[in-house]
């Protein structure tokens, strides 16, 4: 078969070479749609990648005293629990109150832990601390402040409990039974770090 045998009209000629034109950016945008999904998927992953890392770095200072073997300020990261902590300092003491304390919380920066010894009262603790964590302490501690019986300790955990730790020692007011006048008698004996 010769080339001369193939005589098409103009409008053939023209036919031809727009189905050429179509096919030709048809095959184009097709493969060009797959690779920018693709880049976008390495790009994805490379954020999260980027954010775990980041997350992983973040370093917190946090005090720890009492009943462990080197008491003292320890850099840890964040998500760490009292656990870790008290491995950084070396481990607890033979006569540490480990009952009293909860060695699953997570820690937060800043934030200061006291290991009891055992026998130690939370009015001891009050004595060396200087004041109570309102953010920490369990009913009994609670009920030994001034002003604050069974049951409105138990209402201050309740609370706590509910919407979270306390960011500033007056956020006790919220707590139905503490106003003005009991909370006067407790700021100097209560600390939310």
């Amino acid at each position: 078969m010769k080339i001369d045998n193939f005589n098409f009209s103009k409008r053939e000629k023209v036919l031809v070479l727009i189905i050429f034109i179509l096919s030709f950016i048809l095959t184009f945008s097709f493969v060009k749609d797959f690779r920018p999904q693709e880049e976008i998927a390495f790009k994805l992953q490379d954020v999260e990648n980027f954010s775990k890392e980041n997350a992983e770095e973040k370093k917190i200072y946090v005090y720890i005293t009492g009943a462990v073997k080197h008491p003292g300020v320890y850099n840890l990261k964040d998500g760490d629990r009292i656990k870790d902590l008290v491995e950084l300092a070396g481990g607890l003491l033979e006569d540490a109150d480990i009952e009293s304390v909860n060695l699953a919380k997570k820690l937060s920066d800043e934030e200061k832990i006291h290991i009891p010894f055992k026998g130690e009262t939370s009015t001891e603790r009050l004595i060396k601390d200087n004041r109570i964590n309102i953010n920490t302490a369990d009913e009994t501690e609670l009920d030994k402040l001034p002003g604050i019986g069974p049951s409105l300790a138990k209402r201050i955990v309740d609370y706590r409990n509910t919407h979270g730790p306390f960011k500033k020692i007056d956020d006790i007011k919220n707590v139905a039974g503490i106003g003005d006048k009991k909370f006067e008698d407790l700021k100097g004996l209560i600390k939310t770090e």
